[in-house]
């Protein structure tokens, strides 16, 4: 009887480990497809932020020749 007690604990015991090998494998392929989606989200972020600085500077640079022609024209 003790010893199919034992077969027992050692079977749940088996499973339990298992079941916690497949978790860790399963956490560590989660932690590796949202990590690497948050890096490619992060890398775009930083782009947008670039192309948003080129942007403003472009826009500043039209509204001074717009204003400097428009002082131009008001001097006439």
């Amino acid at each position: 009887m003790l010893n199919f007690s034992f077969q027992i604990y050692e079977f749940h015991f088996g499973m339990i480990l298992k079941a916690t090998e497949d978790l860790r494998e399963r956490v560590g392929k989660l932690k590796n497809m949202y990590g690497s989606g948050i890096k490619a989200l992060d890398d775009l972020a930083e782009e947008l932020k670039v192309n948003n600085q080129l942007t403003y500077d472009d826009l500043k640079s039209e509204v001074a020749k717009h204003s400097s022609a428009l002082e131009d024209v008001s001097c006439l």
